[in-house]
């Protein structure tokens, strides 16, 4: 009998946190469930004190609550010294604290009006006075910010016994909830008093949210480890990358929706392209991850050989980007959305098993058709979902554009050749041979360089691509040298570009 009334061995705070520490979570879960909450958050709000919903409020919304996410994970970490993954945990296990304002503010409070942002005039008054005598934050949000800090600020001293450092990260939360309901104390914003500025002022909004999520998360990614930050600088620093910013501004080119110096047009270009720059640096991570083994021969420059980075922080990073590229892409409206969703999903057929098509023959298709989608995201993009038919001359374009890279992107075989073949990869090298692959490759960079034909046809276009297509392809028969074909890809560019605006 007295075995069955034993005491039950103590449970600390100390064990409890180092449960929260260690819950099996995934950096891509965690990323996705802060998108689940903040979604339901603003969702709630525009239930409960809109009148109708506005996708554009929306990710205005949820993106104001993202550099107070890292930023306040990496405050946390950084006062408390404590490992930044495990402050994620914890900080996941009680964020859900997030859903609570509106609805605190709309059945107990009884608020039937939207949260402002407050005034610069206005800050030093509220900050002092805790924000309780404005009407435009609520005491939902009042009683959201008090149980954060103490939460966090018990957690540092829990797990560092130093009160001090309670303090400094009670202080830190509190001006960073502060400075960010203030907005216009930093942002040189246009008066709000233009029509066109307020009603685009959710999208200003956003852009300003978006850049400083990129600012925060690079301090972020650093305190995660020190060399990733500039790891993947380098992996999207590349030509590539410009290749397929130049297909995106090729899109808004041609839909011409977009007038790029004025406002709130600019705002829609800076968009498109941060858009198609989250895509390719989610597909060049992902990739690269897949890829690992082959750069270890073909490429081993490329960061993630030389610096001895975990695989897994990479394939983290890119999955995390693609979410929060799909969340930018609701801004660009339901076409930009699906053309998002299309690219992700075609680079992880490319690159990760079972699919992993990249082990095929022909996979250079796939490089093409991300070039497509490139294009088509900067034609749609901003434009509403029953918008006009695509003209003739888009579609010929975008044909050119696939055409030309399927042809030209064997061109990258050579420099991969040693890699692709211990590998197992199929490719024109690998399946007939380093001379005869050579020779087909070349013959397809021929056919690449001119297919700007099919828009270009004068005497003096034949003249100027055959003799470009003749030398390149000769070149690059006789070096088997990948920049040659660049070189006469940027030839070719250029001539097409001066075609269109001189010539």
């Amino acid at each position: 009998m007295k075995a069955r009334f034993r005491r039950l061995p103590a449970f600390s705070a100390e064990q409890f946190i180092a449960k929260l520490e260690n819950l099996p979570l995934s950096p891509p879960l965690l990323a996705f469930y802060f998108a689940f909450l903040l979604s339901l958050r603003e969702l709630f709000e525009q239930l409960f004190f809109e009148t109708s919903f506005n996708i554009y409020r929306f990710n205005h919304h949820v993106f104001f609550f993202l550099p107070a996410l890292l930023a306040g994970i990496l405050g946390i970490s950084w006062i408390g010294r404590i490992d930044i993954a495990k402050t994620a945990r914890v900080v996941a296990s009680g964020y859900v604290l997030i859903i609570l304002p509106p609805l605190i503010d709309h059945f107990l409070f009884l608020r039937n009006q939207p949260y402002e942002y407050l005034l610069p005039r206005e800050f030093a008054k509220n900050f002092l006075t805790l924000f309780l005598f404005t009407p435009k934050a609520g005491s939902g949000i009042f009683l959201e910010i008090v149980m954060i800090i103490v939460l966090a600020s018990a957690y540092v001293f829990l797990r560092t016994r130093s009160v001090r450092r309670a303090l400094w990260t009670a202080g830190f939360l509190y001006l960073l909830a502060g400075l960010l309901a203030t907005p216009r104390l930093f942002l040189p914003l246009p008066s709000m008093t233009s029509p066109v500025v307020w009603q685009s002022r959710h999208v200003l909004y956003f852009c300003y949210d978006l850049v400083l999520s990129i600012i925060v998360g690079a301090l972020f990614l650093w305190r995660v480890h020190p060399a990733l930050p500039k790891s993947v600088f380098r992996e999207i620093w590349s030509f590539r990358t410009l290749h397929f910013m130049v297909m995106a501004g090729a899109g808004l080119y041609s839909r011409k929706f977009f007038n790029v110096l004025a406002f709130p047009d600019v705002l829609g270009v800076f968009l498109t392209f941060t858009l198609m720059g989250l895509i390719w640096t989610a597909t060049v991570l992902i990739n690269n991850v897949y890829d690992l083994a082959i750069d270890r021969v073909a490429n081993p420059g490329r960061p993630l050989v030389r610096q001895g980075i975990e695989p897994a922080f990479y394939l983290h990073l890119g999955l995390i980007l693609a979410i929060v590229a799909a969340f930018v892409s609701l801004i660009l409206g339901t076409i930009a959305l699906a053309i998002t969703i299309v690219s992700l999903a075609s680079a992880i057929m490319y690159s990760v098993p079972p699919f992993r098509l990249r082990l095929r023959l022909f996979s250079n298709a796939f490089i093409a058709w991300g070039s497509v989608l490139g294009f088509y995201l900067g034609y749609f993009a901003a434009a509403p979902l029953m918008s006009p038919p695509v003209s003739g001359n888009t579609v010929r374009l975008s044909l050119v554009i696939f055409l030309a890279l399927f042809f030209g992107s064997f061109s990258k075989d050579i420099k991969d050749y040693q890699g692709d073949l211990r590998c197992g990869i199929k490719t024109m090298v690998t399946v007939f041979g380093l001379p005869k692959g050579q020779r087909i490759i070349s013959a397809f960079l021929f056919l690449s360089l001119l297919m700007p034909l099919l828009i270009f046809h004068k005497t003096m276009d034949v003249i100027f691509m055959a003799a470009t297509a003749t030398g390149t392809s000769w070149l690059f028969y006789g070096k088997g040298k990948i920049g040659i074909s660049f070189a006469g890809y940027i030839l070719v560019f250029l001539y097409c570009l001066g075609r269109m605006f001189i010539l």
